[in-house]
């Protein structure tokens, strides 16, 4: 900061809370600064701990308007990039955007071009992915920049002046269209732009030279000025590695003028605003001058060094010989400050190989350079006072003391990554927002601590675990049996984090929690819990890198008290095994959760559909099961098509008209695929195609698929029939057991107490005679349904399809032979099935007490009616049977006439349930 200021007292090393004014006592401007300095650090710092390194405010103001700002964004009017209105903050520095700005209009960095916002300069950008980011610092103000500072009253007398926070975005390349990268990526350039200055300085007062008598002070020792004076030495120019240029002043660069005009005939001539205030604090013959204006001052960019020859009025006369000197060269607020080197000097090289190069300022003040990492504009302050004929300046403890070499006093630059964007050549778009936006505290709905020793350890990238198996063997290794780990955003990869626990250890707790969409879990092998206490999986995506062919399924949670699974994505192809298996359990709770669970042949049909559209890039797409690399190949897909021309994309919808109209190949898809297919063709018309949209049809399409042709997704309750436990474990099957489904999107089977039966096996045993001889042995109490399980509450779900192992039909049809009476254990107490969506049909429920309501029966995801004849009508759908001992059935809907429950149960009662057909 170039102002007239006595020195500069403020050292975070101290401590300090406040500045005390008291009675009487002189003030002085140093005291009040440092005042204002401690309640920056204060601030800044409280900010830096709760926020972090960047961080913006989630969610809107009364008007709507985001509270976050500076999201880089592809302007629709004008395909340039602009920056949003709101705040962010910068390592505990607010930073404010008053209103939507373009990327070359904005106020603090003066930009004509793309290139004069790239940083490290360059003449033009060619094609690639780029980082924008936000460069922040402050910068000094005084009347010269803002004459509202001054006070007119006052006659002319400037007064206080001010500190500014500057924000700059600018662009950095970060690799080639190709290259993978995110938005924490570690780039090679983004260390060297954003790396702080290294260099230091050290300072003395000349040091006596031999022995003298105590009681006399050589003429030559220490500070020999007449005046106390703050000597500031500022990096002009970074030459090489090994080489800068500096200036240094005595006022602290405080010396300075507005620059009116030039001569038009003698260029040499200079009118300034004021030559100074007297002799001292004005300019003079032989002085040093920089020419300089805000642009180069926003730019980071040296002024001009000239010398003055005379001084006429308000006319600085500048030597000639040197550089020309033109006014329009500095268009932005021109100034000239004065700087005090030796008149035949002007800047001062320095050369940083030399292990002792002191300097002489002037009056015995000596600064000396460490090499390191220098930008320009780096300055160090140096009070020298007349009192103690020397400097302020730390020295070691050595005997005799020496003056330690410090970093620079500023410019303090802070950065951080907003959006990483693509450039084409020709336009821009944006590939990610790489800002971090967080909730106020009072719409927290709940606070987790990471790190430390608080409740939860990080595990990723900057966590305190890389892995996931390494945290969880190393807690476990260590005798931890309360755990609780937060995957940090990003990509996670796990081998082997299985945990089985013996009957003696299974007083062990574990919650598993992610960033949402944000924490990617990939199992390259499946995932079991055994013996765990409780189990807790919450807000991440899991996606096993493996066909599940195991019995287990990907995740498998066997004899474990307590397993709650909440806002997860599990998605993965499930040719014979289940993406999630629960046995054996007290308590179960799965809650706002996707499961996804595709079968091999799930996306044939569309992918059949796509060929004979000859359609190759969609056609190629749906021949990839794997829902991780769908979604890649789908957004380039979406890109694609989205880029088409209007010509392109109506011969691609005639294609796939034509295709729809094969009578053999419709007949293989459910009602929601058609529709999927109808939306396309819709989309294939519209003039313009937004690829973002694109993409989420594309995902519609093969969330249609797999529904019609689902996979199996979960499997509940101990597996039929129950096996004979050891005594610890007859509790498990008591009646108070709670296995709860609750507001998920389940796009596969749910299968009760195992695997589920195929459909030969259906066929075969689901009979209308089977069934209406079953019906009559329930009546008769000869089978009677034993529940031990305890409840399954199934609510508020959108599902495709609920059926039952195939050892339950087994065993009922093993019952249904026999001449005694037989009790099947085993199975649900009571199911309560409400405000479901079923999408698919052929639903199978067999437990003891059965109460269905306001269930929504839309077969959307049905392809054809069930290979089980259960009504009268050949063209009925079958919505499903039911099994029970006693149900109730109150206010289901089908939303069409011709579909049909089939209830086999000893007792029931039904009520209000309208368009659906339960016999």
């Amino acid at each position: 900061m170039k102002g007239d200021f006595t020195r500069s007292t403020f050292d975070k090393r101290s401590h300090y809370s406040s500045v005390r004014w008291q009675q009487g006592r002189v003030h002085v401007d140093a005291d009040w600064n440092e005042a204002m300095d401690i309640l920056a650090h204060r601030g800044r710092t409280t900010r830096r701990d709760v926020i972090g390194l960047c961080g913006g405010p989630a969610g809107a103001d009364v008007d709507g308007n985001p509270l976050a700002g500076f999201l880089i964004d592809v302007d629709a009017a004008d395909g340039e990039l602009h920056i949003s209105p709101g705040r962010y903050y910068v390592d505990g520095v607010l930073v404010e955007n008053d209103a939507d700005v373009a990327l070359l209009q904005q106020p603090d960095l003066p930009a004509n071009t793309l290139a004069d916002v790239l940083v490290p300069p360059g003449d033009e950008l060619s094609s690639g992915t780029y980082l924008a980011f936000l460069d922040v610092w402050e910068r000094h103000i005084t009347a010269l920049e803002d004459p509202a500072i001054r006070e007119v009253a006052l006659g002319g007398p400037d007064t206080a002046t001010r500190t500014k926070v500057v924000w700059q975005v600018k662009l950095m390349a970060a690799g080639e269209d190709e290259a993978e990268i995110d938005c924490a990526s570690d780039l090679a350039l983004w260390q060297t732009v954003t790396a702080a200055s290294t260099g230091r300085l050290a300072a003395q007062a000349e040091p006596l030279e031999g022995e003298t008598a105590p009681c006399i002070v050589p003429a030559q020792a220490g500070y020999r000025g007449l005046e106390n004076q703050l000597y500031r030495v500022e990096v002009h120019r970074v030459i090489s590695e090994d080489e800068i240029t500096i200036k240094w002043s005595r006022e602290n660069g405080s010396v300075a003028s507005a620059w009116l005009g030039q001569d038009t005939v003698n260029p040499n001539r200079l009118t300034v605003q004021s030559t100074g205030r007297d002799k001292v604090l004005g300019f003079a013959a032989d002085d040093w001058v920089e020419l300089t204006d805000d642009i180069r001052e926003l730019r980071g960019q040296p002024g001009l060094l000239v010398q003055i020859q005379a001084i006429e009025g308000n006319v600085l006369i500048i030597k000639p010989g040197g550089s020309p000197v033109d006014i329009g060269d500095f268009p932005v607020n021109p100034k000239v400050r004065r700087w005090d080197m030796p008149s035949e000097v002007g800047e001062i090289s320095v050369d940083l190989t030399l292990a002792d190069n002191w300097i002489e300022l002037e009056n015995g003040v000596q600064v000396k350079f460490d090499a390191g990492i220098f930008h320009t504009g780096d300055y160090w302050l140096i009070p020298a006072r007349t009192a103690t004929r020397g400097i302020e300046w730390p020295k070691d403890d050595a005997t005799p003391s020496q003056p330690l070499t410090l970093l620079p006093h500023g410019i303090h630059h802070h950065y951080c990554r907003l959006a990483l964007l693509s450039f084409d050549g020709e336009g821009w778009s944006r590939l990610s927002d790489c800002r971090h936006l967080f909730p106020s505290l009072t719409e927290m709905v709940r606070f987790f601590h990471v790190g430390g020793d608080g409740c939860c350890v990080t595990v990723g990238k900057g966590g305190a675990f890389k892995r996931l198996d390494e945290a969880i063997s190393t807690l476990l290794e260590q005798g931890e049996r309360d755990i609780c780990l937060c995957l940090l955003a990003g990509e996670h990869v796990t081998t082997n984090p299985s945990i089985t626990l013996g009957l003696e250890d299974r007083d062990l707790h574990i919650a598993i929690h992610g960033c949402g969409m944000a924490s990617r879990l990939t199992l390259n092998k499946p995932w079991l819990f055994k013996g765990v206490r409780s189990v807790t999986l919450r807000d991440m995506v899991i996606e096993p890198a493996f066909n599940v062919n195991n019995v287990g399924g990907a995740i498998s949670f066997q004899h474990c008290s307590q397993v709650t699974v909440t806002g997860c994505t599990i998605r993965g192809c499930t040719p014979k095994g289940p993406l999630m298996s629960i046995a054996d359990a007290n308590q179960v709770r799965l809650r706002d959760n996707l499961l996804e669970a595709s079968r091999s042949d799930s996306l044939e049909t569309s992918q059949k559909l796509f060929n004979l559209a000859e359609v190759g890039i969609l056609a190629d797409l749906f021949s990839l099961p794997a829902p991780g690399e769908f979604r890649e190949k789908a957004t380039a897909a979406a890109k694609e098509l989205a880029g088409a021309s209007p010509a392109q994309r109506k011969q691609i919808r005639g294609q796939i008209q034509k295709a729809l109209g094969n009578q053999a190949l419709r007949r293989t898809m459910s009602g929601s695929e058609f529709r999927s297919m109808g939306k396309l063709l819709s989309t294939l018309a519209a003039k313009k195609v937004d690829p973002v949209n694109m993409l989420d049809l594309l995902l519609d399409i093969r969330r249609a698929a797999i529904k019609a042709r689902p996979g199996l997704a979960v499997v509940l309750g101990e597996t039929f029939p129950p096996q004979e436990l050891p005594q610890v474990e007859l509790g498990i099957l008591d009646g108070d057991d709670l296995v709860s489904l609750e507001s998920n999107e389940i796009a596969g089977v749910v299968s009760l107490y195992g695997l589920p039966a195929s459909q030969n096996f259906l066929r075969k045993a689901l009979t209308p005679e089977f069934l209406k001889t079953l019906q009559g042995q329930l009546a008769e109490r000869r089978i009677v349904l034993n529940g031990l399980l305890g409840t399954l509450n199934i609510r508020g779900n959108q599902l495709v399809q609920i059926t039952v192992a195939e050892q339950v039909l087994q065993a009922l049809q093993d019952a249904s032979s026999s001449d005694a009476a037989v009790q099947l254990p085993g199975l649900f107490g009571r199911c309560l099935l409400s405000d479901n969506v079923f999408e698919g049909g052929g639903n199978l429920i067999v437990d003891q007490h059965l109460t269905m309501n306001a269930n929504d029966f839309k077969m959307a995801a049905a392809v054809q009616p069930s290979p089980v004849n259960v009504a009268a009508a050949p063209s009925a759908l079958n919505a499903g049977i039911v099994i029970a001992d006693t149900s109730i059935y109150t206010g289901n809907h089908a939303g069409r006439g011709n579909v049909v429950m089939r209830d086999i149960s000893r007792a029931s009662a039904k009520a209000a349930n309208l368009e659906i057909n339960i016999a």
